[in-house]
């Protein structure tokens, strides 16, 4: 048996530091998180991160920490509920982070770390995982957090009538089909509380550790049972009580939401983590268009980033000479590509057109001319800061417009036809990157048209197969079962993939308990993707971020919610 920490507890992410070579071509400060390396070199030693926290002001002398005062963290649009099972976007998730406890967090190197659950061990082929709760946690109402709540919140995303998004992270567990509970069926097979602190979970196969404790352990928040029992499943995603989560067990209780503006949270003066030094978090709701001048005058502290609130790139220059923030940026688990239309009746069948579009494709001008050097060419979806990751694909199908042609006349390309490229509108970078597309497909002797629509629309024109490119984006977990994308059948596998041996390598990596030969699997899994090139992997643009330097202990790091791993400890030097 293994408890916390050990490699059952895992690295989810051997952090690597970044070049100085990324840094001069970024012109930014050191990062404060792990950031992706340059496709040319990488770092040989693993450390952890620098954090890029400002030295303490006047008021208060270097290692005092100042009791009281509030910080407010900015963000760009308003959440549509704090409910823990089904808030659909990362503006909600980043206060329930806040009201909710997981069982586990990322640690400052991106390490799997207790929260509500103290420690865990996990048996020996990979299939129980037991999980001891902190007892000193209380519900926000004095009521103490058991593992009948852990049970209950898996019961409740379970209920075939509950309304949730959290069903692939609990599907592996023993009794489910797929996510949900047989009909007539009251309780899960693979969740048994052991006692009052202690819960154990039996997966119906054996799975990964990293995917159990990313998918269950982070990506569940755990909802009060005595609060949330009295609803009805049927009506349970639309009770009131989700838009006044009074009732929580995080280091911050929910006060006020003023719709579109700003949440309210004060500090819990209970939490087992430690009672916080802030006396308030304020979450405010701010346009791109005036985070940077709300961060000038200091009415605003943080810049969310995460893809929720990053600082706009043409105000990047601007921010880094701001002489009362830290500004940093950072790699993050979302990436930018270019869907190829790949039904069995489209021209793109034969992989040399395929291969032959990336090497015709500038992509490091994209990232040098379009995000100012603060992004990474992307050589596949597996995310480049992560143990899973295979440094080998860095380098292949560099810009070779030469090799392009020659691989364009091996397949017989026909020079009359005419590409259509579609791009949804909304994204600026995305939508010039099209036209840096546009101008490189001319050089290698391919026409090409543009077409720019709402994402709807391009979707729906995907769904029917008619164009030839479709630019897009993905974020989502760190694990890298990429399977709803690239695996025939799957669920967002917008351009009709269908490649015997990735599906045959993704099955296997997601049926693989043992990390080390899931990484094998996956390392494979790499170097095919990138000689078959299903899509052309464009570039993972860095987040941009700016915290006030009155701040203390508060840094990005990768995920949205990473930056609020430690919210507890943050201080402010002026105590206001």
């Amino acid at each position: 048996m293994i408890s916390k920490p050990s490699l059952k507890t895992v690295n989810l992410v051997l952090v690597l530091v970044m070049l100085a070579a990324l840094l001069a071509a970024c012109g930014g400060t050191a990062p404060a998180a792990p950031a992706a390396m340059p496709t040319a070199t990488r770092a040989t030693e693993l450390v952890a991160p620098e954090l890029a926290t400002p030295e303490p002001e006047e008021e208060a002398a270097a290692g005092e920490i100042v009791e009281g005062g509030q910080v407010n963290i900015a963000m760009w649009s308003p959440p549509n509920s704090f409910n823990p099972l089904n808030s659909d976007s990362n503006y909600g998730l980043l206060v329930i982070d806040i009201l909710f406890d997981s069982l586990t967090k990322f640690n400052d190197n991106v390490e799997f770390a207790p929260r509500l659950a103290d420690s865990w061990e996990i048996n020996e082929d990979n299939t129980e995982f037991t999980f001891h709760l902190n007892p000193d946690a209380m519900w926000h109402d004095g009521t103490p957090v058991t593992a009948a709540d852990v049970e209950f919140t898996m019961w409740a995303i379970s209920h075939p009538e509950i309304v949730t998004n959290r069903g692939a992270n609990i599907s592996f567990l023993k009794g489910l089909e797929g996510s949900k509970r047989p009909e007539g069926v009251e309780t899960v097979e693979g969740v048994e509380v052991i006692d009052d602190y202690t819960i154990k979970f039996t997966a119906k196969n054996p799975i990964d550790p990293l995917a159990l404790l990313e998918q269950l352990g982070n990506q569940v928040w755990i909802i009060p049972k005595h609060i949330a029992q009295e609803m009805s499943p049927a009506e349970f995603d639309t009770q009131d009580f989700w838009l006044n989560p009074t009732v929580a067990s995080g280091p911050f209780k929910f006060v006020r939401y003023e719709t579109d503006q700003f949440i309210e949270l004060e500090r819990n003066d209970d939490y087992y983590g430690g009672k916080p030094h802030l006396d308030k978090i304020i979450v405010s709701i701010v346009t791109p268009a005036t985070m940077v001048a709300q961060l000038e005058k200091g009415e605003v502290d943080i810049a969310a980033a995460g893809g929720i609130g990053d600082i706009p790139l043409d105000d990047w220059e601007r921010v880094q000479a701001l002489p009362n923030v830290t500004a940093a940026s950072y790699q993050d688990n979302g990436y930018q590509y270019a869907v190829i239309n790949m039904r069995p009746d489209s021209i793109w069948g034969d992989k040399r057109l395929r291969q032959a579009l990336a090497y015709g494709i500038n992509r490091q001008l994209i990232v040098d001319s379009l995000l100012k050097g603060e992004g990474v060419v992307a050589q596949g979806p597996i995310v480049p800061v992560t143990y899973y990751y295979n440094t080998e694909v860095e380098g292949l199908f560099s810009y070779d417009p030469e090799k392009a042609k020659e691989l364009l006349a091996e397949a017989g390309w026909d020079p009359d036809y005419e590409m259509t490229i579609i791009v949804p509108i909304g994204n600026v970078v995305r939508e010039l990157s099209a036209d840096i597309i546009q101008a490189n497909l001319a050089e290698i002797g391919i026409k090409s048209s543009i077409e720019k629509m709402d994402f709807p629309t391009l979707i729906q024109r995907a769904m029917d197969g008619d164009y030839d490119l479709a630019l897009m984006g993905w974020g989502g977990l760190l694990d890298p079962d990429v399977r709803s994308q690239f695996q025939t059948g799957g669920q967002y596998n917008d351009g009709m993939i269908s490649i015997p041996e990735l599906d045959e390598l993704l099955e296997e990596g997601a049926n693989t308990a043992d990390t080390e030969a899931r990484k094998a699997i996956y390392d494979e899994f790499q170097m095919v993707f990138i000689d078959e090139m299903p899509i052309i992997p464009l570039y993972w643009p860095l987040r941009l971020a700016a915290i006030n330097n009155r701040v203390q202990n508060a840094s990005h790091i990768i995920t949205t919610n990473g930056l609020l791993r430690n919210i507890e400890d943050w201080w402010v030097t002026d105590g206001q």
